[in-house]
């Protein structure tokens, strides 16, 4: 198998579930599929790669979620925890760099 793309497949899983758990625009944590926010799960790594800031990260979560769920209030709260256990990840999704 290639080591490149498990480590991806790794970091992106792992950014995937914070999404998933902590970020929720939608609500129903549980009873969504596991893969509801993967694509911007993908977005993400390519910032945490990229070298972008924990405040990048959260701006891009508070614009792509505005149109998904629960309010401006919540979802910013929402996208800063998120984006707060997202840059966990950097170093491992920094091995993706282009």
């Amino acid at each position: 198998s290639n080591v490149r793309f498990d480590r991806y497949a790794a970091a992106l899983s792992k950014v995937n579930a914070v999404l998933y758990e902590v970020w929720a625009p939608i609500g129903f944590v549980g009873s969504l599929p596991r893969d509801e926010y993967e694509t911007y799960a993908v977005r993400c790594v390519s910032l945490l790669a990229g070298g972008a800031r924990e405040q990048e990260l959260v701006a891009y979560l508070v614009s792509v979620g505005a149109g998904l769920g629960d309010g401006p209030a919540v979802l910013a709260e929402q996208s800063a925890e998120a984006a707060k256990h997202l840059m966990q990840y950097q170093r491992e999704a920094s091995a993706f760099a282009p």
